[in-house]
């Protein structure tokens, strides 16, 4: 009876460290063969040799043994690299860039859409600092219109 729950407790462990190894790589974002490499590098303090790697690694997706430095290396992420941020972080920046890029689209759209007044004058010929010439001469690019100066 003693050998089966040796089985299980085998099992158990090695499912526990592939999730640990996928959870590490996901934190990183970065590839579990490329974890690897990391952990080697970290462990040995040098690059590993030809064939090393992947000779490590197919022992780990066919075999499910994680050698002692990548087992090391992902849970000292694990315990270091705080959990999503870097997702969080890549998706702030993508909708703030989303927003930024429908902002300056409308903006656009509009100065291109508007009928041109008889005698045109940009809106920061009246004030409204440097920033808004920027949009300005954007919109007109964007409407293939040259400027008008003030």
């Amino acid at each position: 009876m003693s050998g089966r729950s040796d089985i299980v407790l085998y099992m158990s462990e090695t499912r526990e460290r592939q999730d640990v190894i996928a959870e590490a790589s996901a934190r990183l974002d970065l590839s579990e063969f490329d974890l690897f490499g990391q952990a080697y590098r970290r462990w040995f303090g040098r690059e590993p040799a030809a064939g090393l790697l992947e000779q490590a690694f197919a022992a780990y997706m066919f075999h499910r043994t994680v050698p002692p430095w990548v087992r090391h290396y992902a849970r000292e992420i694990l315990r270091t690299e705080p959990a999503d941020t870097k997702a969080t972080r890549r998706e702030g920046r993508a909708v703030a860039a989303a927003a930024c890029a429908a902002f300056l689209l409308v903006f656009a759209l509009l100065m291109s859409s508007a009928p041109a007044p008889a005698k045109p004058r940009p809106l920061s010929c009246a004030g409204g600092g440097p920033g808004l010439v920027v949009l300005e001469n954007f919109a007109y690019a964007f409407a293939g219109r040259e400027r008008p100066s003030c």
